[in-house]
């Protein structure tokens, strides 16, 4: 491989983080603790009992209640955050490799961060390619 192909590879993969953060970046939310189901269906609970003043106290709880977009302000910054890093990080690779005289101490942090920042089959990928620029 020669610097130009790795230069490419190295847009290619910035290039596909930005434009499609969903292939890279999942985010599952479960539920865990008491569930049973409802009559209507669906996972849930619903209690009935009677309070202090003689009254029919109804008390339920489902997956309906739980509110996902509260946090999603806060989910779509992290990832906005880390697309940003992965590619901050990605240029400076790049920038590095472009010199005559790159420094592979340098080039090893970027991708140990980059690790960090995605799933690992991919940092794992990405830190082949460009070991296999940088013969040992």
């Amino acid at each position: 491989m020669n610097k130009q192909e790795l230069i490419e590879i190295l847009d290619a993969v910035g290039n596909s983080i930005k434009n499609n953060p969903a292939q890279f970046f999942k985010i599952e939310v479960n539920v865990i603790g008491y569930s049973s189901k409802t009559v209507g269906g669906g996972a849930g609970s619903n209690t009935i009992g009677t309070n202090i003043s003689g009254g029919q106290l109804n008390v339920s709880a489902s997956t309906g209640d739980i509110q996902i977009e509260r946090i999603a302000p806060y989910v779509n910054a992290e990832i906005n955050s880390r697309i940003t890093k992965v590619s901050d990080l990605l240029e400076s690779i790049k920038e590095e490799v472009k010199k005559d005289a790159p420094n592979r101490g340098l080039i090893d942090s970027c991708v140990s961060e980059i690790k960090n920042l995605i799933p690992p089959v991919i940092g794992a990928m990405l830190g082949a390619i460009i070991s296999s620029y940088f013969p040992a």
